[in-house]
């Protein structure tokens, strides 16, 4: 599953074409947040219609162990339109 994610997001971005040069993109808004123990929300909107939203939650499995469960959506428009993948 992990590599079906990973895949998908390195297919997602090779397939993403710019609709402007990179540096004519504007940063319209962006939200870092992180509680040091390993929790976070990040998001950011870009004036080329590039999103993102993300969440990040540790979860403990025991005194020594924990994974990272990531939720949340990123969104860019490509030439055929709006294109989102969601993580869940």
């Amino acid at each position: 599953m992990k590599y079906t994610l990973v895949l998908a997001l390195c297919v997602a971005a090779a397939l993403a074409a710019p609709q402007q040069r990179p540096q004519d993109v504007q940063v319209l808004s962006e939200t870092k947040e992180n509680d040091g123990s390993g929790n976070f929300k990040t998001a950011y909107a870009l004036s080329d219609g590039t999103n993102r939203d993300e969440t990040g939650e540790f979860r403990a499995i025991d005194a020594e162990t924990g994974i990272q469960k990531v939720t949340g959506v990123i969104s860019w428009v490509a030439p055929d339109g709006q294109v989102s993948l969601n993580q869940i």
